[in-house]
């Protein structure tokens, strides 16, 4: 502070104090004080957590007081923090005149919208075995798994088997042309279909749903799992199978299995099977006590102590009917797993959610901090591995790309350890009230995915604290200007809004931003126009999945802006015709080594241009484009030149490689690309050959072309011993 008193000067600092609610006598020593404090805390919630079983309420009671002290010194910091990072900005921009909101910043809390969503481990474990069992997976030439949420009505429903089915998002909205569509992809086809986790009771979602699912190949079946009997008689026609507990010897089965791990052990074997006796028939809680003995490396007496805390919270009063054998688990967590674990509290029942979002939740809301070698987001992929393991969370399995969710037992023990802490509020269709955000000034994350809000009101500007915005499938054009206030957010999702246009001119302020993530979908169109300038001043931006090239002549973003910039996973670059040769050297992609995927787009009208220097000009472009020898995939489209840059053979690493809508190529080698598996040509009218080196591609597995009309395969042997698709 005393740092930022000399920066600013008494009035400044002294005013801004003032603005934001704080007393405006605080200095180095204050502000130190405060972060000493707030470790001592720390401390105290940290020994009272490993103790385990506290008897008191009133000690309870310290410990929440305790905790929302923790709370309030932390915000405070965060505040004075905002005003550092303020400071920087403003003496780094002290040629510009700027006008600043600032907010005053009252008491607030974090907030969510949800469906209420549940299942049960044993049907979906039942359903899943039937479905992965060699038999039936060769029996049946289409499977489909579907698992269903809570409340979900018969058009929901139709739409979520349609998507499974296809592979493919629906954006059908009439129940009857969903019917209809639905009725039509398992025409005829002998399919299984699985429906998981179904909660429908009334007689008129299976008048609507059944007719969808007739028509198929003899023999074709339909499994549902349920946990309401009433389900069953009304869905079945057949045969109802109800499901018992497990035995205390299966549940023996399961434990031995993963606390051993391939050893075994006499003398704990006793204890081991009063273990299981206490999982209550359930093969989660099972599965989870099994991994906490395995820590314990065949100590006798920690398992005897893990029986002795089960009988004890058998006992607890406060056990709200949660298994004692899943809150063992939950006790036996180090202090940090259990606080992200807590977070899942607020997670409506049964939604289904990416690692990556829910780590990037756990570092907005501080429960994982960088130990200063590693990245906080490979700390925090630790921690989400870590509770994977434990069957804190679970795979889900009606994406292909992989997904989890946290099973229904798991997330009552969360909303109990957390009770005091969390509040759900039921969704409705109003629209975000302009008021809301100035009296939620403490929210540190915010997510409005999924909704059809258009709009964001320019309040959210107050939430200074805020680290994570996700508008991901809203319907969004332009965002207001005050998220340039936001200088603490670390996470902006946009992913799935097709109609934004544009980003704040002022986006260069978020210096804290480490994700920016834009639209996914490569092959859908989109009304994105430009990037503002002032990119490259966010250094610690890690995700950047869209970039939209604009000359220097408009005052937006060049591609240079690229440089400096330590991009992970993908990155699409749009409108290379932009493009000045100075400018793509300087982007250095050959130095961004943790790109995965990269897609190089010209514009369409590009290839229409038949000037020379327009086709040289691109040529010499892609080859200062080359991209490091560890990208996985590589996406080229609408690129006018005639050839590829000889760079491109060095992707040995590349796995995928798709050319689209390149007319003018005649030719390209794949030489070098020995772990290349997919290889897609499309709407390149000038290619007659085959490339170089294909037949060396032993790891090839996918070919295919399209719109290439002078292209000749000369003979079968020249294509690679592995094609399955031609």
């Amino acid at each position: 502070m005393d740092r930022l008193s000399n920066m600013l000067g008494d009035r400044p600092l002294k005013g801004i104090f003032t603005a934001l609610g704080l007393p405006d006598k605080i200095g180095g020593a204050e502000a130190d004080k405060l972060r000493r404090t707030k470790e001592c805390i720390r401390a105290v919630l940290e020994d009272a957590e490993q103790r385990r079983f506290v008897d008191h309420d009133s000690v309870r009671l310290w410990l929440r007081e305790l905790r929302a002290a923790a709370f309030d010194v932390d915000a405070l910091l965060d505040r004075l923090g905002t005003i550092t990072a303020v400071s920087r900005l403003a003496a780094a921009e002290q040629s510009r005149k700027r006008k600043r909101l600032w907010p005053s910043c009252r008491n607030g809390g974090d907030f969510h919208l949800g469906n209420r969503r549940r299942w049960e481990d044993s049907t979906d474990i039942v359903g899943l075995q039937l479905y992965k069992d060699p038999e039936v997976q060769n029996f049946f030439t289409d499977k489909i798994w579907v698992w269903l949420p809570d409340r979900c009505d018969v058009r929901k429903a139709t739409k979520m088997i349609i998507e499974a089915v296809t592979s493919q998002k629906c954006e059908l909205l009439s129940l009857d042309i969903l019917q209809q569509r639905l009725h039509a992809h398992l025409h005829k086809k002998h399919f299984l279909l699985v429906i998981d986790n179904l909660w429908a009771e009334g007689f008129q979602f299976w008048e609507f749903l059944r007719p969808s699912l007739t028509g198929g190949a003899g023999g074709s079946k339909v499994l549902i799992t349920t946990q309401h009997e009433r389900v069953s008689r009304m869905s079945s026609t057949i045969l109802n199978i109800h499901l018992e507990r497990l035995e205390d010897e299966e549940c023996w089965q399961i434990l031995k299995l993963y606390a051993f791990l391939g050893w075994s052990s006499r003398d704990l074997e006793s204890i081991g099977r009063r273990i299981a006796a206490n999982c209550q028939g359930s093969p989660l809680a099972a599965k989870s006590l099994g991994v906490l003995l395995s820590d314990t490396h065949g100590d006798k007496e920690r398992w005897e102590s893990i029986l002795g805390g089960m009988q004890i919270l058998e006992d607890d009063k406060n056990t709200n009917n949660i298994l004692p054998s899943l809150q063992i688990s939950y006790q036996h967590l180090s202090y940090h797993l259990k606080q992200c674990f807590a977070f899942c509290s607020i997670l409506p029942p049964g939604v289904e959610f990416e690692k990556d979002e829910l780590v990037r939740l756990w570092i907005a809301d501080g429960l994982v901090k960088s130990n200063g070698r590693k990245r906080v987001e490979m700390e925090a992929g630790r921690c989400f591995d870590e509770l994977l393991w434990r069957s804190f969370f679970e795979t889900s399995h009606n994406f292909p790309n992989q997904k989890f969710r946290v099973p229904s037992l798991m997330l009552e023990l969360a909303q109990l350890v957390s009770k005091h802490e969390s509040l759900t509020l039921s969704p409705d269709s109003s629209p975000v009230p302009s008021a809301l955000f100035s009296k939620l000034t403490c929210l540190r994350a915010l997510d409005l995915s999924y909704t059809e809000l258009d709009l964001l009101p320019d309040s959210v500007g107050f939430c200074i604290h805020l680290r994570y915005l996700n508008l991901r499938n809203t319907l969004i054009k332009t965002l207001p200007e005050t998220v340039c206030n936001l200088f603490n957010l670390q996470t902006l999702d946009l992913r799935d809004c097709y109609w934004l246009m544009d980003l704040p001119e002022g986006m260069s302020r978020l210096v804290n931003l480490r994700h920016l993530s834009l639209h996914i979908d490569w092959d859908r169109v989109t009304a994105f126009r430009s990037m503002p300038s002032g990119i490259d001043r966010l250094q610690s931006l890690q995700t950047l999945s869209r970039f939209v090239v604009v000359s220097r002549d408009g005052g937006k973003c060049n591609i240079n802006e690229l440089k400096n910039l330590k991009i992970r996973g993908e990155l699409c670059i749009l409108n290379l015709e932009a493009a000045t040769n100075d400018g793509v050297m300087e982007a250095n992609l050959r130095g961004k080594e943790y790109l995965r995927e990269l897609m190089l787009k010209w514009s369409e009208d590009t290839c229409k241009d038949e000037q020379q220097k327009g086709i040289e000009n691109s040529e010499t472009v892609i080859e200062a484009l080359c991209p490091h020898t560890s990208l996985k995939h590589l996406r080229i489209e609408n690129y006018p030149g005639r050839r590829f840059p000889s760079c491109f053979e060095n992707l040995s690493a590349l796995e995928s490689l798709e050319i689209i809508s390149c007319p003018r190529l005649t030719q390209f080698s794949v030489q070098m690309m020995q772990s290349l598996r997919t290889l897609r040509i499309r709407q390149c009218a000038d290619l007659a050959v085959l490339p170089r080196g294909l037949c060396n591609l032993e790891s090839l597995h996918c070919l295919e072309t399209d719109g290439a009309p002078n292209l000749r395969i000369s003979a079968v042997d020249i294509l690679p011993r592995n094609i399955s698709r031609l």
